[in-house]
């Protein structure tokens, strides 16, 4: 299936403003407002999807789940937390400038930070490890293009 650059090129404006605003946030001497954490990684997750980019909106989706940890947990917020996040925050930076010229290797990229972000999260109380979203298609019907 392909996706109209115009809408590749509106995603690369979107992300754009979502990780200046991200890096912002993390980037402060103390902890984020959880609830602002949580709605610029959901934003950046549904830009993503709206465009297409599945592998994208995983690594995003990702970072959306260390958001939701921090809003559960406000005390877990540690200076390698923050560290892990900013680095996050500008690989989906530059992940998200090949927004149009999207390869498999872009892809692959994301998916190795949607994995990486996930091993950072935390066991829950319960016992389960946090996972990020699946990749699009797994589990779905495709559409037909």
């Amino acid at each position: 299936m392909s996706v109209p650059s115009g809408r590749l090129q509106f995603f690369v404006l979107e992300a754009s403003d979502y990780l200046e605003r991200l890096a912002l946030v993390v980037g402060r001497p103390v902890p984020p407002d959880p609830g602002e954490l949580v709605r610029l990684t959901r934003a950046l997750r549904g830009a993503a999807l709206m465009a297409g980019l599945a592998p994208y909106a995983r690594a995003a989706g990702a970072l959306e789940l260390l958001a939701k940890a921090h809003r559960s947990a406000p005390g877990s917020w540690t200076p390698d937390r923050a560290a892990s996040l900013a680095d996050a925050v500008d690989e989906l930076r530059r992940l998200a400038s090949r927004g149009v010229d999207w390869t498999d290797a872009d892809s692959d990229a994301a998916a190795a930070l949607a994995d990486s972000l996930a091993a950072g999260l935390e066991t829950h109380p319960g016992g389960t490890p946090a996972a990020p979203p699946p990749a699009a298609g797994q589990g779905e019907k495709q559409q037909p293009s």
